[in-house]
Formats: structure tokens, C-alpha cells, sequence
């Protein structure tokens, strides 16, 4: 292809800039790629995530540095004054686009881990998102955004049927297949010890299906 003439060793140069398959690549509204960032997503914290959650903070990311972009910002640029408007816009806005505070967490987990490391670095003099200290009842301290949402789900804790308890458990534990036969593939071990214990915690209630 004519467009591609003189980048016959693109997958070299990416290999030598860090950049692997499924990297996530910023580009802004004028076709420009932000040296600071691209170090960020190829050498820093944000390497050790596993892929999926790579992929989800590069999209919020993405959403942020547009809002920011449409008041003329960068994202080098962003104040606790603008994260505060991003979350009302975010968590307050249209009906339908609105987000919980589950992912409003994870999108300043994001926006924390991209910011304290450009703060450590020096490419901006303060992170915008705000922290404070909170005491753990062990004595300790840990660091929490003062935009923390109170609106956390811990868990999504579902009711396991008598049913579905059995299925799993002829399955999981005792080695038959979906029919209700011996598999022949089975190699567990402690069959009727592990069998016994789990009905145990399903009589007594104290038994769940992580979802």
C-alpha cells in the first residue's frame, strides 16, 4: 500500500519503543501522539494490569482528555476543579449515560494511577485528583480520593437453587457430566470428603456461588 511505503519496519520500531500486540495507542483530536503518554502506557504501573483492565482505563482515558480537549485543555492541564464538573457530567448528566459508582471508582483508580506517576515524573506539578488520609483500624493509613464514591456494590450476591447447588455439585465435585454419567476424564480427588462439606454449608445456608 502506497500509505505504508517507508514503514516496512513498523512492528521493529514498536518492538523497540516498548510497544506490544493490543498496546493501547492515544491519539489526540489533531492526530498528535503525546510522548509523555505513550512512555505512561508502555513503561509504568499501567503495564502490570492485566489486559482487559488496560484496555477499559485507556478508554476512560479517552473520555476525559475530550472533555478536557472541548474547554481547551490538555490533559497536562486538567485541576480539581474540572475532575469535579467530570464527575457531575458523568454521574449527573443525561439520563441513560449516567454511571454508578462502581465504574465512577474505577475511572478514578484510573485517573489516579495516570496522575501520580505523571506527578512523581514532574510532567504536572499536582495531581487533580484530590486525597486524603484514612485511618485503618489496624492503626494504619491509606490514601483515598476525596471524590471516593459512597455507592459501592462489595459484591453481587446471587441465590443459589437446590438445582443448580446439585448440578454444580455432581459436576464440579463428584466428576459426572452434564448428563448425569461418570466422565471418564475425572481426576479429582476427595470426592465424598468435599461432597459432604459443601452440603454441609448449603444446609446450614452458609453456602454461595462466586458469580
Amino acid at each position: 500500500m502506497p500509505l505504508l511505503a517507508g514503514w516496512a519496519d513498523l512492528d521493529e520500531r514498536e518492538s523497540a519503543a516498548g510497544i506490544e500486540p493490543g498496546h493501547p495507542i492515544l491519539i489526540d483530536p489533531e492526530f498528535q501522539i503525546d510522548p509523555v503518554l505513550a512512555g505512561f502506557l508502555a513503561r509504568s504501573r499501567f503495564t502490570w494490569l492485566a489486559e482487559g483492565r488496560r484496555a477499559a482505563y485507556a478508554k476512560d482515558y479517552r473520555l476525559l482528555f475530550s472533555f478536557l480537549w472541548q474547554r481547551g485543555k490538555y490533559w497536562h492541564e486538567a485541576d480539581p476543579d474540572d475532575l469535579l464538573d467530570w464527575e457531575s457530567w458523568r454521574r449527573r448528566g443525561q439520563p441513560g449515560s449516567r454511571i454508578g459508582g462502581s465504574k465512577w471508582q474505577r475511572e478514578l483508580a484510573a485517573l489516579r494511577l495516570l496522575y501520580e506517576w505523571a506527578e512523581k515524573k514532574g510532567h504536572v506539578a499536582r495531581s487533580p485528583v484530590l486525597v486524603h488520609a484514612v485511618r485503618l483500624p489496624d492503626g494504619g493509613t491509606v490514601m483515598a480520593a476525596d471524590q471516593a464514591p459512597r455507592d459501592v456494590r462489595c459484591s453481587d450476591v446471587k441465590c443459589v437453587t437446590p438445582r443448580t447447588y446439585r448440578l454444580w455439585l455432581e459436576v464440579g465435585l463428584l466428576g459426572y457430566d452434564i448428563s448425569g454419567q461418570p466422565d471418564r476424564s475425572w481426576r479429582g480427588r476427595n470426592d465424598g470428603r468435599n461432597a459432604a462439606f459443601t452440603d454441609l454449608l448449603f444446609s446450614s445456608g452458609l453456602f454461595s456461588l462466586g458469580a
